[in-house]
């Protein structure tokens, strides 16, 4: 499930959690993970291993997408399936470009995509921008996130405790990952951890020196 949670920043008052959920008031098996507004704070879009069957069709991992009315608070209004070569994966990590736009992580036992997704008038379509790098984790993903510049052109991809970094890059044919370690290793082995744009050229990432215990930015 999800939450609102309205609030008064002048006298920091806030109203209690209102419960959403899809149509029907249940939901099971949905295994809802997090969630993320568009910019403009009119969607959130929330990871699940059960899309909504109204929207998405299958009952297949992929993305609810609710949104906020004045009449109704938040409901649920869109759903799609993360699906790649006929397989369905789990979306690990999302980040909204817009509120009809989305760039994703989607994982499976094995093997991951970097994808952008758009809203069109045939409902949601995904394209990838390429396999994610093979040492990357294993087991669905764990730790794989997206860190994107201030202008959404540029997505530094990484693994925490992973010495690979990625690149998701916004050009003239659509978003493409780079995975040929664009941001060197400040180390021999060292492993990433996080990362933060100090502007659209400028990004700080923080890594640590397995074997040492050690650390750099």
């Amino acid at each position: 499930m999800a939450y609102e949670v309205s609030s008064s920043v002048a006298n920091s008052t806030f109203t209690p959690p209102i419960h959403i959920n899809e149509p029907g008031g249940t939901s099971s098996g949905k295994d809802y993970k997090g969630g993320v507004f568009s910019p403009d704070g009119s969607k959130l879009f929330i990871p699940t291993d059960k899309a909504t069957t109204q929207y998405a069709g299958d009952d297949d991992k992929g993305v609810d997408i609710f949104h906020s009315s004045s009449a109704s608070g938040w409901v649920l209004s869109d759903s799609y399936e993360s699906n790649q070569g006929g397989t369905n994966y789990r979306v690990v990590d999302i980040f909204a470009l817009s509120e009809t736009s989305v760039l994703q992580i989607i994982y499976g036992s094995s093997t991951g995509f970097a994808q952008y997704c758009e809203s069109g008038s045939n409902g949601w379509t995904c394209t990838n921008a390429g396999e994610l790098h093979s040492n990357y984790p294993t087991q669905y993903g764990s730790g794989i996130r997206m860190f994107p510049n201030p202008s959404r052109t540029i997505a530094i991809v990484a693994a925490q405790d992973v010495d690979e970094i990625s690149t998701l890059v916004s050009g003239s044919g659509g978003w493409s990952l780079s995975t040929s370690e664009d941001v060197p290793d400040s180390t021999s082995n060292a492993d990433w951890q996080s990362a933060t744009w100090a502007s659209d050229d400028t990004v700080f990432v923080g890594d640590q020196f397995a074997s040492s215990g050690g650390g750099n930015i």
